[in-house]
């Protein structure tokens, strides 16, 4: 379980390292590689939705980022 100040960080690297290069991709790809739908990949794409966390594995994967050190076991855990 992540602290709201985990999240916090988090979520000011997702809109500056992720966000940014998802909005390159075409939402297929976001759809496909994330297992999500893609209504919901193009409110990502137009960053006018944060994903929720359990997602961020597998969008940093799609644009060949890594996660934060520190988060990338809790997040990358079933």
């Amino acid at each position: 379980m992540l602290s709201p100040s985990e999240r916090a960080v988090l979520r000011r690297w997702y809109e500056t390292e992720l966000q940014p290069r998802l909005s390159k991709l075409p939402a297929r790809e976001i759809v496909q590689g994330a297992a999500m739908g893609r209504t919901y990949a193009y409110a990502i794409i137009a960053g006018t939705l944060i994903p929720h966390l359990r997602h961020y594995p597998n969008l940093a994967e799609l644009v060949g980022i890594e996660l934060p050190g520190k988060f990338a076991a809790t997040l990358s855990a079933p």
